[in-house]
């Protein structure tokens, strides 16, 4: 059809008869609409061209009439009009990864506005900024403008449409190594992921899939295999095995750290050469947990709960040794005071913790594993007593009043009934917008409080006061 000759909204039919002998029916008529108006299936624009560009990377494309062309908005206009207007667009929203030029200027939130004249005889280029991105888009309007007259935007009657951009990646970026240190420890005979925290290698322009990995040199301590396949040796896997945590180190079991050499690319680029190290660790310790002390007890058993630690060394018995004394207590196995034990001991609830300054807070226990061929230093274990105490979350009070502490506030019962006694009280650190205070006797005197103890909680003595 010639939409030159046809308006905005146009009426066609056919008429049509149906038979099949000796049946007969017609003869009907088909009506049509045909307009812009209308959005088929399928169709994203009203325009009579609309169609979206193709640029490689870094490269620049030329927007011509065959793929935007918005005069078939003059259609809109009766018959007599449509030599008196010309089409405008204004870009409303520019591209994201590129720049918009009309020859030599570009198009700005300032100056975003370009006729479809333009278009037909020069083109509008679209450059795109050279980064990794796959598509982009701008967004603009568009109206018939009376010629000789502004080409300001109207407030109604005109449309916005999006053009859209996509971009050929091309392969110029080389294969980035993320990881620092290409370390891995493992414990001696077992078999453990190397995962992306361990290799990672990035490459913007291909996906993990086509990063390669080849094993030039094999580790001397073990091999390298995939998930589902563990007792077979591999020598080539992608990145994307890696992040899917397929492949594995299976450790031979000898007591020798190690090392494989390898090279990784993109299948564009010069590959990367790196040699990745294999530590083996004979003991490792796989429980440190802190060690509560429920204040007003004395002692608390240790367990493998706290401490636990395995080998695959030739040698199974495991010692722990105090490398440096308790400062407010000791351990005991069986009551005889100790300054190294066995795995077995945790593990049969043999050993304890006794605090013999019941004034401290905390403990520490620093200490280093031992078997026959290996050790494991630095270590600690936090002793820690656990008040109990029970302190309101969020204390909200009146402005400007004092406000009466109760047992709501600050409760220490558990311990006065665990000890028989009263607990006491020591402000550290004075609030900033109140003083703390206690009403002395039968009184309303008050005095400032920095001691106190829980009967003067319970017995409603204590009060904040503003400030």
């Amino acid at each position: 059809m010639d939409w030159e000759n046809t308006g905005w909204t146009a009426e066609d039919s056919f008429t049509f008869t149906v038979s099949s002998p000796p049946a007969a029916l017609g003869p009907e008529e088909f009506h049509i609409t045909i307009s812009y108006e209308i959005n088929e299936p399928g169709r994203q624009s009203r325009l009579l061209a609309n169609t979206g560009a193709v640029v490689k990377e870094g490269d620049k494309v030329l927007i011509d009439q065959s793929k935007l062309d918005a005069s078939n908005l003059l259609l809109k206009l009766p018959e007599s009009q449509r030599s008196s207007y010309e089409i405008w667009f204004q870009v409303t929203s520019l591209p994201h990864h590129g720049t918009l030029m009309v020859g030599e200027r570009n198009i700005t939130k300032r100056k975003p506005n370009f006729s479809q004249y333009i278009i037909n005889k020069f083109g509008v280029t679209y450059l795109h900024d050279d980064s990794e991105s796959l598509a982009d888009n701008f967004t603009f309007a568009i109206w018939p403008n009376e010629k000789g007259k502004s080409t300001m935007k109207p407030e109604a009657d005109f449309l916005e449409e999006m053009f859209n951009i996509t971009i050929t990646p091309i392969n110029d970026q080389a294969p980035e190594l993320k990881t620092k240190g290409l370390r891995l420890q493992v414990l001696q005979g077992s078999r453990l992921v190397l995962g992306p925290e361990n290799l990672k290698v990035e490459d913007l322009d291909s996906p993990p899939e086509e990063i390669r990995y080849v094993i030039i040199r094999d580790p001397n301590n073990g091999f390298l295999a995939m998930a589902h396949h563990p007792h077979i040796p591999v020598h080539r896997f992608t990145q994307a095995d890696i992040d899917n945590s397929q492949v594995w180190f299976i450790q031979d079991g000898s007591p020798s750290s190690g090392a494989f050499y390898f090279s990784v690319t993109d299948g564009q680029h010069c590959p990367l050469y790196k040699l990745f190290h294999l530590d083996v660790i004979p003991i490792s310790l796989v429980n440190l947990a802190d060690l509560l002390l429920p204040q007003g007890q004395t002692s608390v058993t240790i367990t493998s709960a706290h401490l636990s630690a395995v080998t695959n060394g030739r040698s199974p018995h495991i010692t722990y040794k105090i490398m440096w004394p308790l400062q407010h207590g000791h351990l005991l196995t069986e009551d005889q005071a100790v300054v190294s034990f066995g795995q077995e001991d945790l593990n049969l609830g043999k050993l304890s913790y006794h605090m013999t300054n019941l004034t401290a807070s905390e403990d520490q226990l620093q200490f280093s594993l031992f078997t026959s061929e290996s050790k494991l230093t630095g270590q600690t274990l936090c002793i820690r007593v656990q008040p109990l105490l029970r302190v309101v979350s969020n204390l909200t009070v009146a402005n400007r009043a004092a406000h009466q502490l109760t047992r709501k506030d600050l409760d220490a019962t558990e311990l006065a009934d665990r000890t028989n006694s009263d607990p006491k009280f020591e402000v550290t650190e004075p609030p900033v917008h109140s003083r703390l205070v206690r009403r002395v006797g039968r009184d309303t005197a008050l005095e400032g409080a920095t001691l106190f103890t829980q009967w003067d909680m319970d017995q409603g003595l204590l009060m904040l006061e503003p400030i």
